[in-house]
């Protein structure tokens, strides 16, 4: 993916690739619907270059919640069960 069009790639129904249409595959949703997951968890998503295995490479960062907040949702499921 070019750099000049590498956030492009998370925008709906966008399509870098001409030769792609509807009808042979994709509606250019899934890359901006997973970042949008991603920013409602208060994560981010960002593509740059894999210079071990050339092309694209996906980055997805999502926050670390504390330790408290598991055990919490832990216990809360193990009650139910």
């Amino acid at each position: 993916i070019p750099e000049a069009d590498r956030e492009k790639v998370f925008i709906p129904f966008s399509r870098l690739d001409d030769s792609r249409t509807r009808a042979s595959g994709g509606y250019g949703l899934g890359l901006s619907i997973v970042s949008r997951i991603a920013f409602w968890f208060n994560g981010s998503m960002k593509v740059d270059e894999s210079r071990e295995l050339g092309g694209a490479r996906f980055v997805m960062t999502w926050p670390i919640k504390p330790l408290t907040q598991v055990l919490a949702a832990d216990q809360l499921t193990q009650e139910k069960s």
